[in-house]
């Protein structure tokens, strides 16, 4: 499970949708199944840092994704940050074949650990729209991200933006592309894939993406794996 369109990969250079499976960012108006969990590890690595997220979400209560885990992000040559973040997402109106499905998501990413950023926090909120198209699966999301630790000239409250699409080319195999952004910085895109190592329970995930204008420090490679419970676990 994802969420934000814009969840924040740097803490403050650019913000990436935190949650439709890695490696997208921008998130899906689908939640786990009842009674199932899940565990999505993801690496980025950029020109000058490595970010780190792992986080378990389940649908126990309210027929909703909640999940805690933990965002780590390792400058080169200088002290890392730990952050712990806190993650909701809700399905209002189911898919059909005709019609989108629309989905809230919310969440907190926090610092738990830093030298230079004690304190840093910000909140996202995003409306979540999915629909099927054959093999193909769109997604759009439109949102807000409150940041207390913005830069001067970079507004606190943002209006953030996400499209994404999964087609998938076999029934192990997943292509995906994206787009996404918010005011006052430039677009960031990714192209990746998925591979069920074993359906329903184990898959691999990586990307390629840049920010525009961010030159080489804006630049990642992803490597991921994800968990499934497959059934109900109660």
């Amino acid at each position: 499970m994802k969420i934000a369109s814009v969840y924040v990969l740097s803490i403050s250079t650019f913000t990436a949708a935190a949650w439709a499976a890695p490696p997208l960012t921008a998130d899906d108006a689908i939640t786990l199944a009842p009674g199932t969990c899940q565990l999505e590890i993801e690496q980025r690595q950029f020109g000058n840092r490595v970010e780190r997220d792992i986080v378990p979400a389940c649908n126990f209560v309210f027929d909703a994704e909640i999940g805690v885990g933990q965002l780590r992000v390792a400058p080169k040559g200088g002290p890392r940050t730990d952050s712990v973040v806190y993650q909701f997402k809700k399905v209002l109106s189911p898919a059909s074949p005709t019609e989108w499905a629309i989905g809230i998501g919310a969440a907190t990413v926090r610092a738990i650990h830093s030298r230079q950023h004690s304190g840093t926090r910000q909140h996202y909120l995003n409306a979540l729209f999915s629909r099927q198209f054959d093999a193909t699966m769109l997604h759009a999301n439109m949102g807000v991200v409150s940041d207390r630790e913005a830069e001067p000239d970079i507004p606190r409250n943002r209006l953030t933006w996400g499209l994404a699409a999964e087609h998938e080319a076999t029934t192990r195999w997943t292509l995906l592309g994206e787009v996404y952004g918010q005011r006052g910085q430039p677009e960031t895109g990714q192209i990746g894939l998925r591979w069920w190592a074993l359906p329903k329970y184990i898959q691999f995930t990586s990307s390629v993406g840049a920010q525009r204008g961010a030159g080489r420090d804006g630049r990642w490679l992803s490597f991921g794996i994800r968990f499934e419970t497959g059934d109900s676990t109660f």
